[in-house]
This record gives C-alpha cells, structure tokens and sequence, in this order.
C-alpha cells in the first residue's frame, strides 16, 4: 500500500486500544515510515541490484523494520520533546492529554517496532515482492486475504480507531 493513509487505519485502533503501553506518536509513525522505500524507488526509478522486484526490498522485511526502528527511536528518543511541542502547537488544547508525555527509549522503541510489524503484515498479504522472512524468499501471508478485504479491513480498523479516539478524548476532558 504505497503512498496511502490506510497503514494509518490500524494503526490509529490498536492504539487506542494499547494506548498506556505505546507512544502515540512512535507507533502511528511506525505504521507508515516503511513506505519511503517504495517512494523513493518509485520517484528515482531504483533497482535493486540483488532484487528483481520493483518497490518492497530490505526494510519490509523484519530485519529491515527492526533497522528502521532502531533509527526512528533513536531519533524520536533525542527529538521528542521538540516534536511533541511541535505538534501540539497545531492541535486542540484537547489533544494534550492525550499526546503529552515523555517516553522512554525502549517504549518508544517498541511502539515504532510494533507499528513497522503491524505495516508489514498488511503489506505481506497483498504485495508479492514483500519477503518478511528475508533472507528466506518466500511470502506464507501472501494472497491469505485479498487486497480488497486487506483494504476494507485497514478502512474498518479506521473508523473504529477514529471512534475509540473521539471516546478517548471525551473522557480525558474534563
């Protein structure tokens, strides 16, 4: 799913549902920063010199979605505050309680880790050039449900997420 909203989908309702375990923004980041694979080998026409497949390499796999979430928590773990700053400069008073709080490494580790796992499981089971066991080349997820239902269930995951989020909110209003 290149390029789209719908890793956000799932993304958005299991954090609400772990939301005391994960940090909000490492996990949603998490669920869509595989994706700069494809588009840069899309925009710059890139060929894998050991591949023969067009856009999912290295980082969809689990090695390459551990590399990868190593890097961001590193990253979020140093920037955060400036981050969380940011953000809710841009956002509702509301969305603070929600957004403010300082995670440490490894919760922020384990959110960024978890949302690339959950972003290959969707992309494992509709893009054949995704090989998530890699170095093995071969893909048990594969056409285990189609891209239309992989679709309607990130869209599903969505809505619910989105609800649980407004119900989430509402009750850290005072």
């Amino acid at each position: 799913m290149p390029f789209t909203p719908f890793h956000l989908g799932p993304g958005l309702f299991f954090e609400m549902i772990f939301l005391k375990y994960l940090d909000f923004f490492a996990f949603l980041l998490g669920n869509v920063i595989l994706d700069i694979e494809p588009f840069f080998v899309v925009l710059y026409n890139f060929k894998y010199p050991y591949r023969s497949y067009p856009h999912h390499a290295f980082f969809h796999t689990i090695l390459g979605a551990f590399l990868v979430s190593v890097l961001t928590a590193i990253i979020l773990d140093e920037f955060q505050q400036k981050i969380q700053k940011a953000a809710l400069k841009h956002l509702p008073s509301e969305f603070e309680k929600i957004l403010s709080n300082t995670s440490s490494f490894p919760k922020i580790f384990f959110s960024v880790f978890l949302g690339t796992l959950l972003h290959l499981l969707f992309d494992s089971f509709m893009h054949y050039d995704v090989l998530p066991f890699w170095p093995f080349h071969f893909n048990p997820l594969l056409r285990l449900i189609s891209p239309l239902q992989n679709y309607l269930l990130c869209i599903i995951f969505g809505i619910l997420g989105i609800v649980l989020f407004v119900l989430n909110l509402k009750k850290k209003i005072p």
